[in-house]
């Protein structure tokens, strides 16, 4: 990893959502070394399904051109940097909100990066291999998400380093559009 990009996510604060965890009866929990990754921001956790609040990976299945001719499942690299990201920091995660279809459990995660810790998210998301999730209605789940997600994309960094990258936030919008005729 990069030194600035730990350096620029020390000193950003942890989500709001994350601040508010005095209130949130939900139990902060390390993520195990067993967990499947599904996704660049989901995985299987001893049979629940967990999401990283606010936070959208490339979409498996899409794909970009690494180099010359020879493409790559742009999912299946987010979801490789979130395994390395996770197996190298040492998350701690707390539950915010279960969603009932799909059933998952949406949560917020810090990692320790350097002796500091860090938003999970923001990490993914400065490093260019997540990018901000929005709300159907096109608002952003977190502003914080959209300034790292521009910081990223000013910068070249991870997956905006490809000119055909598959940004999933335009995949997604085309999608809600096309149901909603």
């Amino acid at each position: 990893m990069r030194k600035w990009l730990f350096a620029l996510v020390a000193t950003m604060p942890l989500t709001a959502v994350a601040q508010q965890q005095t209130s949130n009866p939900n139990p902060v929990f390390r993520l195990p070394p067993n967990v499947t990754f599904l996704s660049g921001d989901t995985w299987n956790q001893g049979g629940t399904i967990v999401r990283l609040y606010g936070v959208q990976s490339c979409i498996r299945g899409t794909q970009v051109t690494v180099s010359g001719d020879h493409k790559r499942d742009c999912g299946d690299i987010s979801m490789v940097y979130l395994a390395g990201l996770v197996k190298n920091t040492a998350p701690e995660c707390q539950g915010i909100a279960e969603t009932a279809n799909p059933k998952q459990y949406l949560v917020v995660c810090k990692a320790n990066v350097s002796g500091q810790q860090v938003d999970l998210g923001t990490a993914l998301i400065l490093s260019g291999f997540a990018f901000a999730s929005y709300n159907p209605d096109g608002s952003p789940v977190s502003m914080q998400y959209v300034v790292a997600e521009e910081q990223a994309r000013k910068q070249n960094a991870g997956l905006w380093s490809f000119p055909d990258f598959p940004y999933p936030t335009e995949i997604l919008f085309k999608a809600v559009k096309s149901k909603q005729r």
